[in-house]
C-alpha cells in the first residue's frame, strides 16, 4: 500500500537535538501541517522556541536513566493521543531508541534496527571494520591503546594526521575536542594528551585525505522496512564548521551515481533500515570514495 502523502496528521515526536537538526525538522515538517513535539532538557531549546512546536516535554538523555527516559516518552505519548513518528537527531537517541525499541514500539513509530548495529554505526573503529567486511573503502587508519602507541605507529605514518573520538558523545560529556587536526609529531601528542585524558583513550587516528571540501561528499537516504532504497540524494559540502573537521555549514545537492551506488549497496549488505547520513571524501590519488561516518539517524 503507497503511503498518502497529503495526509499530514500523524505527529511527529523529535527527541532531544543539542544542534539545528531538530529545529530543521520541527520547521519543515511544521510547515506542512504535521503536529510537531519536542523532547529537550530545556524549552529553551531552538526547537522547542519554534512556533511550529506545539509542545516540549522535559527529557535529558544524558542524565536520565534508560527506564525513567521510557517511561517519560511513554507519557508525552498519552498526552499526545495518537502514536507519533518518533525521531532521533543524535548517535545517544538512535541507541537509546535501539536498545528500548520493544517498550517504545507500542506508543511510536520508527524503523526496528538491532541494537548492535546501530552501536557500530555510531562507533567509527566498529563502523571501519563493518565496512572492510562489506568490501566499502575508507582511509587508512589507526586505534591506539596509549599514548605509547601513538607515538610508534608515527614511524609509519605521515602527517597531516587526524585525531578522532571513535565515539563524539563521550569526549562532548566531558567538554573535549572530538575532532583534530596535527600536522606534526609535537602537535599530535599535545592533543592526544588533551583530548585523551586519563579515562577516555578511545581515539583514532586517521590520515588527512589531501584537498579541498570539494572532494567532501554526503548521501542522504531513507530505507524501508526490506531495505529498499525509497529515497537516496548526493550532495558536496562547500564549507564546513569548524573549518575541515566540522558538518556542512553550507552544501550542494549535486548528482553521484558511483557514490550512490556504493552507500545503497553497503546499507542494504548490512539490513539497513530508516535515515542514514554518510560522509564520503574522494581520493584523487586512487580514485575511490572513502567512507568516513555514518550516521544511523538524520543527519547535522
Amino acid at each position: 500500500m503507497k503511503p498518502n502523502l497529503d495526509d499530514a496528521s500523524t505527529p511527529v515526536v523529535v527527541l532531544p537535538s543539542v544542534h539545528h537538526g531538530g529545529l530543521a525538522i520541527t520547521r519543515s515538517l511544521g510547515r506542512l501541517g504535521v503536529p510537531i513535539y519536542n523532547m529537550a532538557p530545556s524549552a529553551l531549546r531552538p526547537a522547542s522556541c519554534s512556533k511550529y512546536s506545539r509542545r516540549t516535554f522535559r527529557l535529558d538523555l544524558a542524565t536520565q536513566a534508560g527506564e525513567q527516559a521510557v517511561d517519560r516518552l511513554l507519557s508525552a505519548a498519552a498526552e499526545i493521543g495518537s502514536r507519533s513518528i518518533l525521531i532521533p537527531t543524535t548517535d545517544v537517541a538512535a541507541n537509546f531508541v535501539a536498545e528500548h525499541a520493544d517498550a517504545l514500539g507500542r506508543s511510536f513509530l520508527f524503523p526496528s534496527l538491532p541494537g548492535a548495529l546501530v552501536s557500530s554505526l555510531c562507533n567509527k573503529k566498529k563502523m571501519q571494520l563493518l565496512a572492510k567486511e562489506y568490501h566499502v573503502p575508507t582511509p587508512w587508519s589507526f586505534f591506539p591503546d596509549s599514548r605509547a602507541d601513538v607515538a610508534n605507529v608515527l614511524d609509519i605514518a605521515s602527517f597531516p594526521l587526524i585525531l578522532k573520538a571513535t565515539e563524539n558523545n563521550k569526549l562532548r560529556e566531558c567538554g573535549r575536542r572530538t575532532k583534530a587536526i596535527a600536522n606534526d609529531r609535537h602537535q599530535l601528542m599535545q592533543l592526544y594528551d588533551v583530548m585523551a585524558g586519563p579515562d577516555h583513550p578511545d581515539l583514532m587516528l586517521q590520515e588527512y585525505i589531501p584537498g579541498g571540501t570539494e572532494q567532501c561528499w554526503m548521501f542522504n537516504g531513507y530505507f524501508n522496512a526490506s531495505s529498499e532504497c525509497l529515497l537516496g540524494l548526493t550532495g558536496r559540502k562547500i564549507r564546513q564548521c569548524p573549518l575541515r573537521t566540522g558538518p556542512t555549514a553550507l552544501g550542494i545537492c549535486l548528482r553521484n551515481e558511483s557514490l550512490r551506488k556504493t552507500a545503497i549497496d553497503f546499507m542494504q549488505a548490512i539490513g539497513y533500515r530508516g535515515i542514514v547520513d554518510i560522509d564520503f571524501c574522494h581520493d584523487r590519488r586512487d580514485g575511490q570514495y572513502k567512507l568516513l561516518d555514518v550516521n544511523p539517524r538524520i543527519g547535522a
